[in-house]
């Protein structure tokens, strides 16, 4: 390996084996007993122009103005999680909020706006990212806006039409069939209506999957997770024509195939975005309702890629959300909820391999995290995709049933393997091995500001003793690289390329620091791996 591939690699590097280390962001509270804060989550765009991602919560039972259960929307600055807005329902037992769906320019003004479900007054509602004015309303009976989706334009008007959902409409027998209705965006008229099988409760989950058939309009996937005896089914119909394309039904009875429904990223390599499905309770192999989320193929539906739960019961995709690339390996990546029977679990899973890239498992009995999981797009400008993941059943002191939203950094980090000191800087490598067209970050924070540095790089570990600390690269195969940090102490390399291996490297910093005796800050040092 040449000098010059050594330093890239040596600077450019990431971790395997990995550490599954998502940074939690924090958690926004609901404000009131019952409230269900975070029963629906769902990213919007940009609405505050800062340049960074901004999202909504759902708390469809909030109660105020002495209206039990109307409802509210809370729409939160990504960059800062201050409240940028508050929309609340303004009828008894509405249920505002429990569905949402938002980053789409309903009106063509440049800014996207917000989709809001209210199904127990059978209203779906469009209010401007502008100045949350009220842009689009359908009202209907009782149950209508349990599910939303901006669909995307189907008459070809230039703005994106309405699908919605009730779950529960009867049919003439069989009770529950379920129906999904596509709502023009210019008059409101229903341009398509689809109903399910007998106690189907089609529309339990909706997504908008782009042009599915090539036809030039988009179309529109929808669960019925108790088709055929709670076996279910997932359907994927023609904007243009309503028509069926693709239907794929659960094999087993109690799998509830179609119980979520989420458009992810490119999975096979063919330039369009595919489709997750969960199957919450599917039996696996010895007869265990474990749970399954697959990959289909935009298109023809074929399995891209198959992941079963751990839990028995646990309700493995009960909800799936786009993530974006998590592990940096060019393709959509998967968040899924399992929430359990008792503390709840949720996964960010490559949609690729269906390997774990992370695991977060609360302690909070049977409180429902995991209940939403929204994929909410880098909504702090760091380059990488945060996460958020709702129970709305959490009880803080004094608030039964508040609710509570936890947002996460979708990372994977490389091992640390040895610790800072003296001094506090910390040295950090986040991506998966680097493989060629694979990239990573390296973070550097907490270090001396403004201060001359030296990365030691070398491909051979050692613990030579200096200056009070310990440098762990092997100084005699080593090259130093002169930087220098930020007046914060920080410093980053983005963008890292891969296929510079198969290397093992391990790297860390020495910053001139006359505060510690010495006079030297040691970082904690970093093993990574290259691959081809």
């Amino acid at each position: 390996m040449s000098l010059r591939r050594l330093t890239l690699a040596a600077v450019f590097a990431a971790l395997s084996p990995f550490t599954q280390a998502q940074v939690l962001l924090g958690d926004i509270v609901g404000d009131s007993t019952g409230a269900f804060h975070g029963e629906a989550i769902t990213p919007v765009g940009d609405i505050d122009h800062d340049g960074a991602q901004d999202f909504a919560v759902g708390a469809a039972n909030h109660t105020h103005a002495g209206l039990i259960g109307a409802g509210r929307v809370i729409v939160y600055s990504g960059l800062s999680r201050n409240v940028l807005h508050v929309l609340d329902g303004q009828v008894a037992g509405g249920f505002f909020g429990q569905a949402l769906d938002g980053g789409t320019d309903f009106d063509l003004d440049g800014v996207p706006d917000l989709l809001v479900g209210a199904p127990g007054e059978g209203a779906v509602r469009v209010y401007s990212g502008a100045d949350f004015s009220l842009l689009f309303e359908k009202l209907a009976a009782s149950g209508w806006g349990t599910r939303v989706a901006f669909a995307g334009d189907v008459n070809g008007d230039g703005r994106s039409e309405i699908a919605a959902s009730h779950p529960w409409a009867a049919g003439f027998v069989g009770g529950a069939v379920g129906r999904v209705q596509l709502y023009s965006s210019l008059d409101g008229s229903t341009l398509h209506t689809w109903s399910g099988t007998p106690t189907s409760r089609l529309g339990w989950a909706l997504a908008a999957v782009g042009d599915w058939d090539g036809d030039g309009t988009p179309d529109l996937a929808m669960g019925a997770p108790h088709h055929a005896t709670l076996r279910g089914r997932v359907q994927v119909v023609s904007g243009a024509t309503g028509a069926v394309l693709f239907t794929r039904d659960g094999s087993n009875f109690g799998d509830e195939m179609g119980s979520s429904l989420a458009r992810i990223g490119d999975v096979d390599g063919d330039g369009k975005p595919d489709l997750a499905v969960g199957a919450a309770f599917e039996l696996a192999p010895g007869n265990q309702s474990l749970g399954a989320v697959r990959v289909l193929r935009s298109g023809t539906g074929s399995e891209l890629m198959l992941r079963r739960g751990v839990d028995p019961s646990g309700g493995f995709g009960s909800s799936v959300s786009a993530i974006g690339d998590v592990d940096r390996d060019g393709r959509g990546d998967i968040l899924v909820s399992e929430p359990g029977n008792g503390p709840g679990a949720a996964y960010v899973v490559s949609g690729h391999s269906g390997a774990t890239l992370w695991t977060g498992v609360w302690q909070i009995g049977s409180q429902g995290f995991g209940y939403s999981v929204a994929g909410l797009g880098d909504i702090d400008n760091d380059g990488w995709p945060e996460f958020a993941v709702g129970s709305p059943f959490t009880s803080p002191p004094g608030m039964t049933n508040a609710g509570t939203v936890w947002i996460w950094r979708a990372v994977v980090q490389q091992e640390l393997v040895f610790p800072a000191g003296p001094g506090d800087t910390l040295l950090e490598v986040y991506g998966l091995p680097l493989e060629s067209g694979n990239t990573a970050d390296l973070f550097v924070t907490q270090a001396p500001p403004s201060a001359p540095a030296w990365m030691v790089v070398s491909t051979e570990f050692s613990l030579l003793q200096f200056k009070g600390g310990y440098i762990v690269p092997q100084l005699s195969s080593s090259i130093l690289l002169l930087l220098a940090t930020d007046g914060e102490g920080r410093l980053s390399v983005l963008d890292i390329p891969g296929g510079l291996g198969p290397a093992v490297i391990y790297l860390q910093l020495i910053t001139a620091d006359p505060s510690l005796p010495q006079g030297l800050d040691f970082s904690n040092a970093v093993q990574c791996w290259f691959l081809p």
